[in-house]
């Protein structure tokens, strides 16, 4: 019996296929996530294992052995990238037919949960969130050519439309107020702390702004007055 929502962690590489074959992606996130149980396993068969590991996280695979060899090769390729977490419901739910911007919703959230991890809030922007959505660790990761519908996300229209839905459906939560990047958040924080620390953040910066140009003003200040002399 079900004790609550199950939450599958797996790398957000494995979605790097998702506009392609969301389905698949959806499947290879509940095989990783299955297997990396197996890997704190002490006893058993590969098959035995793979069917108490997708026993506790409630699903059911076709041939355990083949899914076991299959989350095994996903975990070898894998594991050490950058992890994303996402409830059964919302990974079940997508394993059915979808369209391109609901996929690239899904795979903003599942970029926010990335970079966010356990913490309450971070901050981020938006190449660093389009770079997570298309599978890379970081912008500096990603391909010289992405496919289209990939580089399509990383335009300001697209990637505001899909903040946005996130923040009205997805339960996200953004503040950014002339500042660069975005603070961040989902159920661990609230819009005023966001926009708190946002500000001071702001205030931090004038600050070492205006100490920097003190200490410029200084600088010219006394090379005036060595070469007066």
């Amino acid at each position: 019996m079900s004790t609550g929502t199950i939450y599958f962690t797996f790398p957000i590489a494995i979605f790097k296929d998702a506009f392609r074959d969301i389905k698949k992606c959806c499947n290879n996130a509940l095989l990783y996530a299955a297997y990396e149980l197996t890997t704190e396993m002490e006893s058993g068969t590969d098959e035995e294992m793979m069917e108490a590991a997708a026993g506790e996280l409630e699903i059911i695979f076709g041939d355990y052995e083949i899914a076991y060899e299959a989350g095994e090769e996903l975990y070898d390729e894998h594991n050490g990238t950058p992890m994303t977490s996402i409830s059964s419901q919302i990974l079940f739910d997508y394993k059915n037919e979808k369209t391109e911007f609901e996929i690239a919703c899904f795979l903003g959230f599942a970029a926010f949960r990335s970079i966010l991890q356990t913490k309450p809030y971070c901050k981020t922007n938006k190449a660093h969130i389009h770079a997570r959505m298309c599978g890379y660790a970081s912008v500096k990761t990603l391909p010289k050519e992405l496919p289209e519908i990939e580089q399509k996300y990383a335009a300001r229209y697209h990637m505001d439309k899909v903040i946005r839905h996130l923040e009205l459906n997805w339960y996200l939560k953004t503040f950014s107020n002339h500042t660069r990047g975005i603070y961040f958040g989902f159920d661990k924080t609230s819009l005023e702390a966001l926009a708190l620390v946002n500000e001071q953040a702001k205030k931090k910066t004038k600050e070492a702004q205006l100490k920097q140009a003190k200490a410029d003003a200084l600088a010219k200040a006394k090379t005036s007055l060595n070469g007066s002399k």
